[in-house]
Formats: structure tokens, C-alpha cells, sequence
């Protein structure tokens, strides 16, 4: 059974906003962005499945021609 200080507005708890910031991947890869960033730089895709991570890895690896793509499945 709920207590009634558990229906009511919480106190100790503080709703924080997060701030998105979207990037283009050639600002990414391509100069002149690319001339800011470190010389090795990881792209982490996350998603629900069927969600097109893999489609959007391959795209980018095609159109900039890399060299490495890592595929790994975590389970939580």
C-alpha cells in the first residue's frame, strides 16, 4: 500500500533538463570542423532495435570511407 507522502508532490527530488545539441556528421569528420577535434573520434549509436543504427553506421562509413566499424550488443 502507497503512503500518502508517496502520492504527493516529492520533495527531495529536483527534475533536471538536459540540453541536446544536434551535430552533423561531416562537421564531425570533414575540415574545416574536423581540424578541432582529436585525431581519433568515436560514434556511439544507441537506439531501440529496428530503430536503422546499423544503416546509419554503414551509410557513414561508406560516404567517409572508414576504415573500422565495431559492432557490439549490450544487454542490460
Amino acid at each position: 500500500m502507497l503512503s500518502q507522502q508517496t502520492l504527493s508532490e516529492p520533495t527531495d527530488m529536483e527534475i533536471v533538463t538536459a540540453e541536446i545539441e544536434i551535430v552533423m556528421v561531416e562537421d564531425l569528420l570533414l575540415p574545416p570542423g574536423r581540424y578541432g577535434r582529436p585525431s581519433k573520434i568515436v560514434v556511439i549509436l544507441r537506439g531501440l532495435p529496428g530503430s536503422g543504427k546499423s544503416h546509419l553506421a554503414r551509410s557513414i562509413k561508406v560516404r567517409f570511407q572508414l576504415l573500422l566499424l565495431f559492432r557490439l550488443n549490450f544487454k542490460i
